[in-house]
């Protein structure tokens, strides 16, 4: 304490001696005492009442040594703030009350050793207390420029306290922490710690769907620009984007939706199409309704509507090629087509003989347009074509058909019988020609009992349902010329004479104007026991009307031979000669000779014919008379059985023969075809093949 003593009184003998030069303790120049920067720095400080001081560099002492650091602030002439640190000798300090004491020691107006740190050697002068507080020593260091508090933090044990009260200050410029924080809905960068006077930069990021609103201390701009100057800091405040949605209407709907809404808030546009209209699309493309998404961006959009269509179908009911459908829009009328379906709808009558034979066994009877309406059955609403349909609706239009009539049918026949018309069932009267088929049916033959006829006996024949025959039976008991014709017509009358043929209807003579008027008459010679049938009906199917008739003989006419030879040994059912009337042709006789290994082909007048004059085809009558008024024999021609090709040789080309015809490779006529017709079934086919190889075979 005797040594702090001597040092303060030394020093303030030192004093005035300030212009003067002293060998150990140097008066320093203007340069570095600096009363006038301390009379600055105690002007700035709160902590000051005290008179300055002049200030001294210590003498060539390099004992400052460093026991324990300790970081405190200082504020420089300039206001700037800096950050340092001291640095104390505690030697010699071996308890609490010895270092209280030498703290004590210290007061106002002391000089204390300062080294500034940052040159090459360490510079040593004097600081000075510039005032006291408790524990704590506000000093001042005109070379500098610093002043600050001295809070000494003492440790027992291996800290002391020397004499001299040695403190080390680090001249270095000081630090300051920046904090840059962010609240939510973003980041904040800059954090750091600064040197006075330094630029610093904090930038709020905000997360996406966030804005920046401002910083907490104030100042809205980012990035946030300053100097550092003290500790600082502030957080960035963010606030959650806010979107404007705007759903519009296009013409014939309304849409929901608009407002302002949340970044990430759902959102759902909703479009409602106004009566007789329907929503397509929104004008960004979206086809959804409701249109539903996450609000990220301002967004407009507007529903767009149409008008509705309806589609109008035509369907042909029963036809075919119906028109093609049409639009019908909205509260607009529209016109009807004009076209009818390309192909009519059609009804079949199948005709069922009953017993007997008719060809054809259908009749297709094609129908007329007649309108439209919305149910197949007609029960609907009408529209002709080209009319106006006016209704907001969708429908199919079905074709209405007019009810065909009838016309003309076949006349079955059957050995026998007479024909009575076709009929739906036995208690309504026969199908006529005029009435109408409101859709395909199947009819029967009616049928009677034929008319036993008598010679030189009037009948009268009554034709009361069109389309219908009155038959005579005659089985004369001795042979010759027989004529049958009408008289007393209200029509045009005509006769077939048929008889039988294996038990099948052969016709063998027609006539239906008697040689030019309007009755028919027919002469004929009958062969005694043999019976025939006498046709008669209307030449007109579809008329009604009555006629007599009358069965007469024919003396002495002038009448021809026809005589059959089987032209060859062992032919069997060679027919019997056959009577010609002159000028009237006479049916050659439908049975059919037989020859072992052989095939009968037709007639000829000469023996040694290749080919037949007259033949019959697959089991019909074909070229089967004869009409020369001349006696004549004909010679049957033969060809070898499974001879298709009529070669004479019977070979696998026989069979390729007939399966090119059916192949359609060529067309098989006349003869040629009862040759082809190898099994005699009546018709040709894959069978007639399988049986020429079957004779090959053997």
């Amino acid at each position: 304490m005797k040594k702090i003593i001597s040092l303060f009184f030394a020093i303030l003998i030192v004093l005035p001696m300030c212009l003067s030069v002293s060998a150990a303790l140097k008066q320093p120049t203007d340069s570095t005492c600096k009363p006038t920067a301390l009379a600055e720095m105690i002007n700035r400080t709160t902590k000051r009442s005290y008179t300055p001081q002049n200030f001294y560099y210590s003498p060539t002492d390099s004992s400052c040594r460093s026991i324990q650091n300790e970081t405190f602030t200082h504020i420089l002439s300039n206001n700037v703030i800096y950050t340092g640190e001291y640095k104390t000798d505690y030697s010699g300090v071996s308890s609490a009350s010895q270092l209280s004491k030498i703290n004590n020691s210290l007061s106002r107006g002391v000089p204390i050793v300062v080294q500034v740190s940052g040159n090459s050697v360490p510079t040593h002068h004097w600081v000075t207390i510039i005032s006291k507080d408790g524990n704590n020593y506000w000093i001042a260091d005109p070379q500098t420029g610093l002043e600050g508090w001295l809070s000494p933090k003492y440790t027992l044990g291996a800290h002391s306290f020397n004499d001299y009260g040695y403190v080390c200050l680090n001249g270095a410029s000081a630090q300051y922490t920046m904090t840059a924080t962010a609240g939510t809905g973003g980041t904040a960068t800059g954090s750091g710690t600064y040197a006075h006077g330094s630029n610093v930069t904090f930038t709020a990021t905000p997360s996406t769907g966030y804005h920046f609103v401002k910083w907490s201390d104030g100042h809205t701009g980012n990035p946030y620009y300053f100097t550092a100057q003290f500790n600082h800091s502030t957080q960035a405040i963010f606030a959650l984007n806010t979107y404007t949605m705007t759903a519009t209407a296009g013409t014939g709907g309304t849409a929901t939706g608009s407002g302002t809404y949340n970044h990430g808030s759902n959102v759902t546009f909703t479009a409602y199409p106004n009566t007789g209209y329907h929503f397509e699309k929104w004008s960004d493309g979206h086809t959804g309704n409701p249109y539903n998404f996450t609000a990220q961006f301002n967004h407009s959009t507007q529903a767009q509507f149409a008008k509705d269509t309806y589609i109008v179908a035509y369907n042909a009911n029963g036809g075919s090629g119906a028109p093609s459908s049409q639009t019908k829009t909205y509260n607009t009328n529209l016109t009807l087509t004009n076209s009818t379906p390309s192909i009519v709808k059609t009804h079949t009558l199948t005709f069922n003989p009953n017993g007997g034979t008719v060809a054809p066994a259908t009749k297709v009877i094609s129908c007329t347009f007649d309108k439209w309406n919305t149910q197949a059955t007609g029960s609907g609403t009408t529209y002709n074509k080209g009319a106006t349909y006016t209704a907001n609706a969708a429908a199919t239009l079905y074709a209405q058909w007019n009810a065909p009539t009838i016309g003309a049918m076949p006349i079955a026949n059957r050995l026998g019988y007479s024909f009575k018309g076709w009929e739906y069932q036995s208690s309504l009267p026969p199908l006529s020609p005029n009435g109408t088929l409101q859709s395909s049916t199947t009819v029967t033959a009616r049928w009677t009992t034929a008319t036993n006829i008598s010679l030189n006996t009037t009948y009268n024949a009554s034709i009361a349902d069109a389309g219908t025959n009155v038959v005579y039976k005659y089985t004369p008991t001795t042979s010759g010329a027989y004529k049958i014709y009408s008289s007393n017509n209200s029509g045009d009358p005509y006769v077939s004479l048929v008889t039988a043929d294996l038990s099948n209807e052969y016709e063998l003579c027609t006539d239906d104007d008697g040689g030019g008027s309007l009755n028919f008459s027919l002469t004929y010679w009958l062969k005694a026991n043999q019976t025939y049938y006498f046709k008669t009906r209307l030449y007109n199917a579809a008329s009604t009307g009555s006629y007599s008739v009358r069965l007469e003989p024919v003396s002495n006419p002038t009448t021809y031979t026809v005589t059959y030879n089987g032209n060859a040994t062992g032919v069997t059912n060679v027919p019997a000669a056959d009577t010609k009337i002159s000028s009237v042709s006479l049916s050659l006789s439908p049975a059919i000779p037989v020859r072992n290994g052989f095939k009968f082909l037709g007639w000829s007048t000469s023996s040694t014919a290749s080919s037949p004059t007259y033949y019959r085809m697959l089991g019909q009558a074909f070229n089967t008379k004869y009409t020369t008024n001349a006696n004549t024999t004909l010679y049957a021609i033969w060809s070898k059985y499974a001879d298709a090709d009529l070669n004479g040789t019977v070979a696998i080309q026989d069979s390729i023969y007939i399966m090119n015809y059916l192949a359609d490779k060529f067309d098989i006529t006349g003869y040629a075809a009862v040759a082809a017709d190898v099994n005699g079934d009546g018709q040709i086919s894959i069978q007639d093949s399988i049986e020429i190889m079957r004779v090959l075979a053997e």
